[in-house]
């Protein structure tokens, strides 16, 4: 009787063990990431080490993919007034090769609105600091680049400051042409007749090129402004900041 008593009692623990349902709770060591996300974030730490250091104000408005492997990143870099003419302290490599750009065209609306005597001899940019590995970083072509007022000069003139003097604004690179002899390689050009901020900004059209051409086996590149303006500016106490737009095309090591 007793052995009838434990055979029962064991094929009841039996019964419910195979009658129940065992749910098994498993923890991921992380959260699922996409491939796109993926690709993304090893874009973002390839532009970090190819840049050598952080960009003070960037934000990376798209990520398109082209030929043979390649990346495209459109970066906006914000440079304050502060930042304009402070090139040297600049670490990142892509600020710094913008800010480059934007500290020439600075230079030169500032000789204007300041001694009104714009020296209009050749500027030099010193690239000799600047090294991109050429298998990661395939390209770094400017999209667009522009010059603003400061809120502080736009409260203080009244809201009057305006860009309304400058005509004509350009960009160039003395070169020679086989044959022919020396010539000029159009980089950026302003129009006044283009202007669509009515005034309060300078905004560039870029014959876009790939600036790594430009800079490979230079130490330094020379830029010839070319200006003309319609009178003296209404208000010359003036400070900038800019704007430039890069793309980097990025080949992912691997």
């Amino acid at each position: 009787m007793k052995s009838l008593v434990i055979q029962s009692m064991i094929l009841i623990v039996c019964i419910t063990l195979f009658s129940c349902k065992i749910q098994e709770k498993i923890t991921p060591l992380a959260q699922p990431i996409t491939l796109a996300e993926l690709q993304r974030e090893q874009l973002e730490q390839e532009l970090l080490v190819q840049g050598k250091s952080n960009a003070s104000s960037s934000t990376i408005e798209s990520i398109e993919f082209g030929e043979k492997g390649v990346y495209y990143l459109k970066v906006t870099y914000n440079i304050d007034e502060v930042d304009i003419f402070e090139i040297a302290d600049i670490p990142n490599q892509f600020e710094k090769l913008a800010n480059s750009f934007l500290g020439t065209l600075t230079r030169i609306v500032l000789g204007l609105t300041g001694s009104q005597d714009v020296d209009l001899s050749e500027y030099v940019i010193d690239l000799a600091d600047l090294q991109f590995d050429s298998d990661i970083v395939r390209s770094i072509r400017i999209h667009k680049i522009f010059l603003k007022y400061s809120d502080e000069v736009e409260r203080q003139s009244d809201f009057t400051a305006d860009f309304n003097f400058v005509d004509n604004l350009e960009l160039a690179q003395p070169i020679d042409l086989p044959g022919i002899g020396k010539g000029e390689k159009l980089l950026f050009s302003y129009r006044r007749r283009n202007n669509r901020c009515l005034y309060k900004c300078l905004e560039f059209e870029v014959h876009e090129q790939n600036l790594l051409t430009l800079i490979e086996d230079q130490q330094k590149l020379t830029l010839r402004p070319l200006l003309s303006i319609r009178a003296l500016p209404k208000v010359t106490d003036l400070k900038i900041q800019g704007q430039v737009e890069l793309q980097i095309g990025i080949k992912l090591p691997f």
